[in-house]
């Protein structure tokens, strides 16, 4: 007799099985101690999320003959479009099951998830969850940049010969050489604080309007994205005055040692030169004295070759997304256009 596969939406009894599913995932020697935070990520991601339609979370689960055999769990946002806000969703924890691959779980799951009207997205994958997303409707866009800029030279040497990152360790030696800026004073006064600045929604419907689709970055969704979250520390820092930021970045720094600093969110005008660099420098130079060995930062084709030019002495390599929508007003609008799209690392997994 034939499996029994079905697809339904999460539910609070779900949960165990959910986590439990997620902690398997690591490695043994990680596992000790791995679920409650794992479990605390999991409530602030998913239930905690001013973005839930109806409050609830957006997550499908697929059962094979009653037992657990995966997921899809998105977070869903507001996404800015040329026709006002839509509902997006960002694949964020899709698996299944090893022992119970081979009943088309994937596809069923996310043609459960594509079944939701709103736009999809995933940003970062896996080979075979890229395989299965594209085989059911999402398309790849390519052209965002995922930088990392050096500020040890010996020290990301060592990480990365530690690591056997060979190909990297050659990317590093043609750069080796090239200039990586001093921090003098900026053009505008600098403030760096735990607390989300005052003014912040005004700065972001200014850069917003730069870009014809983005994430909705309002006063609700930074204090859960940032402020709430139940592991990491998040700076802010502000360039110009109080109450009228010219400039915002959000950064945090790795649990390694030393640290990889982190650079989460950088809203900024992309024609204002002046105030991405001041922003950017004091928020490396203030990673850089909590002992950063350098700085990862994800970027948008409008501030990725400033952010390169300033910081010569960097890795940069292309990142790309998956996105399905079957709206044709967006899709004109040029949803499938990296040169249309406000990304940054918060809007992926791994900085949650």
């Amino acid at each position: 007799m034939a499996s029994e596969v079905t697809i339904t939406r999460f539910t609070h009894e779900d949960e165990a099985d959910a986590v439990r599913m997620l902690v398997d995932k690591l490695p043994p020697s990680e596992r000790e101690g791995a679920h409650e935070r794992r479990l605390a990520r999991w409530r602030w991601q998913y239930y905690d999320n001013p973005n839930n339609p109806d409050g609830k979370p957006l997550i499908w689960v697929a059962r094979v003959d009653g037992s657990f055999g995966g997921m899809v769990a998105t977070v869903p946002v507001s996404l800015r479009t040329p026709k006002g806000l839509l509902l997006g969703m960002w694949g964020v924890d899709f698996i299944v099951d090893t022992k119970m691959r081979g009943f088309g779980i994937g596809r069923k799951l996310l043609a459960a998830w594509n079944s939701h009207p709103g736009v999809g997205f995933v940003l970062g994958w896996s080979p075979v969850s890229f395989r299965v997303a594209t085989g059911v409707g999402f398309r790849v866009i390519w052209g965002f940049t995922n930088a990392t800029l050096v500020l040890s030279r010996c020290c990301f040497g060592m990480r990365l010969a530690k690591a056997k990152r060979r190909r990297d360790l050659l990317r590093l030696a043609k750069v080796l050489l090239r200039g990586i800026p001093g921090t003098g004073e900026g053009s505008l006064p600098v403030d760096i604080t735990r607390d989300l600045p005052e003014g912040t929604d005004e700065l972001w419907g200014q850069v917003a309007a730069s870009y014809s689709f983005c994430v909705e970055r309002d006063r609700s969704y930074l204090d859960w994205r940032f402020v709430s979250h139940p592991a990491h520390e998040y700076h802010f820092v502000r360039a110009g005055g109080a109450g009228t930021p010219a400039g915002l970045a959000v950064c945090r720094l790795s649990d390694e040692t030393p640290p990889l600093g982190i650079i989460s969110d950088l809203i900024v005008d992309p024609g204002r030169q002046d105030v991405l660099v001041t922003l950017l420098d004091a928020t490396v130079e203030f990673l850089r004295l909590k002992g950063a060995y350098a700085v990862s930062v994800d970027l948008p084709p409008a501030l990725a070759p400033q952010v390169l030019q300033r910081y010569p002495c960097s890795l940069a390599q292309p990142l790309g997304m998956i996105v399905r929508s079957d709206d044709k007003d967006a899709e004109e609008a040029g949803i499938f256009s990296h040169g249309r799209w406000y990304i940054s690392r918060s809007d992926a997994d791994q900085d949650y």
